[in-house]
Parts: structure tokens; C-alpha cells; sequence
């Protein structure tokens, strides 16, 4: 890496182009260029080798000693969570970070498996074009003060407003209707 961005700093004074239009021709900017050769005139050829995007201070990084701690603990108890582990060693008197960047360390030690997201639920409702076009059948299981299983349907049309055809309800395990509207 360090030869090829040594090239294309000669490369100007070589070929007699432009700087512009060396930089054009390699798809860098004239910024990079000159920080190259600043870098190049202070520190030599090891200069221009890539550096680490890492910041030097990282104030917010997790102790090494804590995010030990955490992980001794989940390994000691799997069924144990981030939020449960916060618990048990604030009560230890260790001073922790939130419960997501408990379980961020976690995950980037491979205690926790990393699940895949939820589907979102339809933000877009259906309608039909016209009416009878579809029918849905919804039934919801509701329990009684007396302790009574019943159960309530209700035959929608699709069309528009979802309009409620007809609703009926039975106790469970019974094949009569108590009363339909």
C-alpha cells in the first residue's frame, strides 16, 4: 500500500501533469494527496503506510476489569440476561453501564446468541374494490365473570370499512348459536 501511494506521489513531478490530474486519474482527492506528501516529508516511506481509524480516547469504552466481571458471571449462570446481571453486581457495589451496553459486551464475547429481527407488522392496509368481494372470519376466545368459555365471530367484508356482515357466539364445545347480529 505504502509503494503504490508512493507512486502516485512521483508521479506528478515524474510525468509533469498536474497534481489534479494525477489525483483525477487515481480517484483521490487533492486533500489525500497532500496529506500523503506531509506525511511522506515528515516520516518517510513508513508514512504512507495505512493507519488505524481508531480513536486514540475512547472516554465511554467499558472497563476491561467490568466487562470481565460480566462475562465470568454469564458463564457462571447461562440462563442469566443483561439485564438480571446489572442487578446482581450494582448489588456487589460495582458501578455499571446501561443494560444494552451489558448486552452488547455479551455479544461481542459470543455469550449471547444474536437473534434475527422481528418482521414488522403491516404498516399498509388492504381493501377490496368492491363489496362481497372477501369475507374474513375473526374469533376471539373471551372468559367469562362465571368462569364460561365462549367464543365471538365475526364475518368482515373487506371492502371499505371492514364491515361487520354478521356476529355470532357460542360456549365453547357448543355447536348452537347464542345470538347473532
Amino acid at each position: 500500500m505504502a509503494a503504490m501511494r508512493l507512486e502516485v506521489l512521483l508521479e506528478a513531478a515524474r510525468s509533469g501533469e498536474t497534481v489534479t490530474e494525477v489525483c483525477r486519474r487515481h480517484g483521490i482527492s487533492r486533500k489525500t494527496y497532500y496529506a500523503y506528501l506531509k506525511r511522506f516529508r515528515s516520516e518517510g516511506v513508513d508514512g504512507l503506510e495505512p493507519r488505524s481509524r481508531q480513536p486514540i480516547n475512547q472516554p465511554q469504552r467499558m472497563d476491561a476489569a467490568v466487562e470481565e466481571a460480566l462475562c465470568r458471571l454469564r458463564k457462571d449462570h447461562p440462563k442469566w440476561g443483561a439485564r438480571r446481571i446489572r442487578a446482581e453486581l450494582s448489588r456487589r457495589g460495582i458501578k455499571l453501564p446501561a443494560v444494552s451496553s451489558i448486552h452488547r459486551a455479551l455479544v461481542r464475547n459470543d455469550l449471547v446468541a444474536v437473534r434475527p429481527s422481528r418482521a414488522r407488522p403491516a404498516t399498509q392496509r388492504f381493501e377490496r374494490a368492491s363489496p362481497n368481494d372477501l369475507w374474513q372470519i375473526d374469533a376471539t376466545r373471551l372468559l367469562l365473570a362465571d368462569e364460561t368459555e365462549v367464543w365471538v365471530m365475526d364475518l368482515l367484508d373487506d371492502h371499505a370499512v371492514r364491515i361487520a356482515v354478521a356476529m355470532a357466539s357460542c360456549r365453547a364445545g357448543s355447536r348452537s348459536r347464542d345470538s347473532e347480529g
